[in-house]
């Protein structure tokens, strides 16, 4: 009987530290958009979640060269998810990072980003077309939202499972009648 008891201390102790662990590392929120590679001037959809419900959400475009540009102010719903629509500047070009910055239910500052790379508006007829050397010069990327420590909390949720097996087996083991 004392067995039974030790396995299901054990398995209560696994549960309840995987969800601290979750609690404390887990993803946050995540942020995604609907075109990761726009043309300058293009409407694409921001969506995410991991804010406070009914919080308020602001949408912003930088780059490593300019300063955030607020592009959008939308209210999360009941879940803490969003989604709304952001126009590109028409002056952007290159690597960009978007950003949600809102509050999360914790009444922390949470801030979601997720990188794009914008091709520029095409140049008017007059123009010289770009170099060879330019256009190599810039590939297209493709930006991903982010998604927290995904891996730190399947490690840390790995090392736990490991070490709740080596208590049970001691304990198993321990006890073994002749």
């Amino acid at each position: 009987m004392r067995r039974y008891v030790a396995i299901a201390a054990a398995l209560l102790l696994l549960i309840l530290g995987s969800q601290a662990v979750l609690a404390q590392y887990g993803p946050s929120g995540l942020l995604n958009v609907s075109n990761a590679s726009p043309h300058a001037g293009d409407q694409i959809t921001v969506s995410g979640r991991g804010f406070a419900p009914s919080t308020t959400v602001q949408v912003a475009i930088e780059s490593s060269s300019s300063a955030p540009e607020l592009l959008n102010t939308v209210g999360a719903d009941t879940t803490g998810a969003f989604s709304a629509p952001v126009t590109i500047p028409a002056s952007a070009a290159g690597q960009y990072t978007l950003s949600a910055t809102g509050v999360d239910a914790s009444g922390s500052v949470l801030v979601l980003t997720a990188d794009i790379n914008v091709t520029a508006v095409a140049a008017p007829p007059s123009a010289a077309p770009p170099s060879l050397a330019s256009t190599l010069a810039s590939p297209s990327v493709p930006g991903t939202g982010r998604a927290g420590s995904d891996l730190a909390v399947i490690a840390i949720a790995g090392v736990g499972i490991v070490l709740m097996t080596g208590l049970l087996m001691l304990l198993v083991s321990g006890r073994r009648r002749p």
